[in-house]
C-alpha cells in the first residue's frame, strides 16, 4: 500500500515483516500494565489517540527549557570570545535556519504514523539504518550523558555552605531515577509531563535573569576581529538542532493524519526557537558577568569550580536558602530534556537489529537508564570537554541525514511510501546512495572542521585561529552527491 497521508483510513499493518497483531501476542509474556509496549512499529490511523495538536508547541517548548542551553550560550564567550552582539546574531540566525528539517520531519508523524528511525529506512536502507541507530545511539546516549551531569552540578550545590557537598553520584542516581520513572510510561505520559514542565522552570530563568542583570556591563565590550570565531560558533549553535531531527516525528507518530501540517510544522517550529534564542542569550548575557572577574568574583569562581552549576548557584547566592531550592528544581528541571532523550534512544536501540521491534520498549528504556547512570558517574568532571567533543562528531554525520531524508521525501518519493514495506530487506531501498553520500559528506566535512583535535585545510585559511565550515560543506555535498548516487541507485536495483 502507498501512502501519502492525506487519507482519513490506514489500513492496519499485516505482513510477515511487520504485524502489529503479531506483535501484541508476541510481547504478551513481556507486557507490564500501563507501560508503553509498542516501539517502532507504524502507527495504524485507528491507533492514534493523540489529538492535543498545541502538545507539538509544548513538548519542543519544554524541551529547550533547560541549563545545556545556558551552556552553550556560555561556550561562545569562554571558548570563542566573541562579543554578546556577536554571538547573539549567531544564536538567532542558526537556531533560525536550523529548527526547520525538524518541523519538516514532525508532519511526518501525523502524515504516516512513523517514528523517525523508520523513515530513515526508505532511504538507507534496513541494514544501513541499523548501523545509523547505532550511532544515533551513542550520541544521544552522549547527550544524556550531559544533561544528568549539568543536572548532578545543580544539585551538587544545593548543600548549605559549610557542609559537604551532595556528591554528583548520588545526583546523578537520583536524576537518572526520576527520569526512568517518567520514561518508562512512553509516548502519552512524556507528553502529559513535558506539557506542563515548562512554567516552574521560566518563573526560575526569570528570576535568574533579574538576579544578574544589574551586575553584567555591557559597555565594555569589544567587537571580535576574528571571523574563524564567529563562524565556529555559529556552526555549534546550529549543530544542536532545537528540534532534533533524529527523533522529530518520534513525539507525533500517535497523532490523526487530519492535523494540518503547516500547522504542526509551525507549532514545533516556534516551540522550539523561543526558548532556545532566549536561553542561550541568557548564557552568553552571563558569561560576560564571568569575563568580568574583577566586577563578578564568586561568579567566576563558582564557574571555574563546577562549571554551569557552580555558576548558577553564585548568581541566585544572594537570595540564600530560596537560592537554593531555586537551584533544586532547576536541577530536577533537567529532566524535561532528558526524558525524551532517553525515550528517543530506547526507539533507535530497538532499530539496531531487525527482530528487535519484537522487545517491549520499556526493557529498552531502562537498559539506556542504567548505561546513562554508569557513564554520568565516570565523566562527571568533563562536561565541557564532553561538549565540546560530542557535538563536532554527530554534527558531520546529522547534517547529510537530513538533507538525504528531505531529498528522498520531495525529490524521489514526492511524500509516497508503501507502508508495509516498513521492515522489508527486500522492499525497501538498498542503502548505498545513502551511506556513500553521508560518508563522501563527513570525509570532505573534515577539510572544513576545526576541532580541538584536528582544523582542516579549508578551516586553517579563514582567519589567525581558523573556522569551522564543516558542517555547511557536509550539506552541500550531501545533497549534491546524493541526488546522483540515488538516481544510478534506481536505475540499477528499481526501488
Amino acid at each position: 500500500m502507498s501512502y501519502t497521508g492525506d487519507r482519513k483510513e490506514q489500513r492496519t499493518i499485516n505482513t510477515d515483516t511487520g504485524s502489529t497483531t503479531a506483535l501484541i501476542s508476541e510481547k504478551r509474556w513481556l507486557s507490564v500494565p500501563k507501560v508503553e509496549q509498542q516501539g517502532i512499529t507504524p502507527t495504524p490511523e485507528d491507533g492514534r489517540p493523540h489529538t492535543r495538536i498545541t502538545d507539538n508547541f509544548t513538548l519542543w517548548f519544554t524541551v529547550n527549557t533547560n541549563s545545556i542551553c545556558l551552556s552553550f550560550g556560555i561556550i561562545g564567550m569562554r571558548l570563542y570570545h566573541i562579543s554578546f552582539w556577536e554571538g547573539f546574531t549567531c544564536i538567532v540566525i542558526a537556531n533560525a535556519l536550523s529548527a526547520i528539517p525538524g518541523a519538516i520531519f514532525t508532519t511526518f508523524g501525523p502524515r504516516y504514523g512513523f517514528r523517525q528511525i523508520v523513515i530513515a529506512r526508505y532511504s538507507f536502507g534496513l541494514i544501513p539504518t541499523s548501523i545509523l541507530s547505532a550511532v544515533n545511539t551513542f550520541a544521544f546516549l552522549g547527550w544524556g550523558v550531559v544533561d544528568v551531569i549539568l543536572g548532578a552540578q545543580l544539585l551538587n550545590e544545593v548543600q548549605p555552605s559549610g557542609q559537604d557537598s551532595f556528591p554528583l553520584w548520588a545526583a546523578t542516581l537520583i536524576i537518572v531515577g526520576v527520569t526512568l520513572a517518567v520514561t518508562i510510561f512512553g509516548y502519552n505520559f512524556v507528553h502529559f509531563f513535558e506539557r506542563w514542565s515548562w512554567i516552574p522552570l521560566w518563573i526560575i530563568f526569570f528570576i535568574l535573569f533579574g538576579m544578574s542583570v544589574h551586575h553584567i556591563d555591557f559597555s565594555t565590550l569589544t567587537s571580535s576581529s576574528d571571523v574563524g570565531d564567529v563562524l565556529s560558533f555559529f556552526s555549534l549553535i546550529a549543530s544542536a538542532f532545537p528540534i532534533w531531527v533524529q527523533c522529530a516525528s518520534d513525539f507525533s507518530s500517535k497523532q490523526p493524519s487530519t492535523f494540518s501540517r503547516p500547522l504542526v510544522a509551525l507549532l514545533a517550529y516556534f516551540g522550539a526557537i523561543i526558548p532556545v534564542i532566549v536561553l542561550e542569550t541568557l548564557g552568553l548575557a552571563i558569561a560576560v558577568g564571568i569575563s568580568q572577574p574583577n566586577e563578578n568574583p564568586t561568579w567566576y569562581y563558582g564557574y571555574e569550580n563546577n562549571s554551569v552549576g557552580g555558576l548558577v548557584s553564585a548568581v541566585l547566592a544572594p537570595l540564600s536558602w530560596f537560592g537554593k531550592l531555586l537551584l533544586l528544581l532547576l536541577a530536577f528541571g533537567m529532566i524535561v530534556h532528558i526524558v525524551p532523550n532517553n525515550y528517543s534512544v530506547a526507539l533507535m536501540m530497538q532499530a539496531t537489529v531487525p527482530g528487535f521491534y519484537r522487545i517491549p520498549l520499556w526493557v529498552f528504556s531502562i537498559f539506556v537508564a542504567i548505561v546513562i547512570a554508569v557513564a554520568s558517574i565516570a565523566g562527571a568532571e568533563y562536561l565541557a570537554t564532553i561538549l565540546q567533543s560530542l557535538l563536532p562528531l554527530q554534527m558531520y554525520y546529522i547534517c547529510p541525514y537530513a538533507t538525504i531524508v528531505m531529498l528522498e521525501h520531495y525529490v524521489f518519493r514526492r511524500g509516497q511510501y508503501r507502508i508495509e514495506s516498513w521492515n522489508s530487506l527486500k522492499e525497501l531501498p538498498v542503502g548505498l546512495a545513502a551511506v556513500a553520500s553521508t560518508v563522501v559528506s563527513y570525509g570532505v566535512a573534515l577539510l572544513g572542521a576545526r576541532q580541538s583535535w584536528f582544523v582542516g585545510p579549508i578551516a586553517k585559511k579563514i582567519s589567525e585561529h581558523g573556522g569551522e565550515i564543516g558542517l555547511w560543506i557536509s550539506l552541500v555535498v550531501a545533497a549534491c552527491s546524493y541526488l546522483v548516487f540515488r538516481y544510478i541507485e534506481r536505475r540499477i536495483f528499481g526501488r
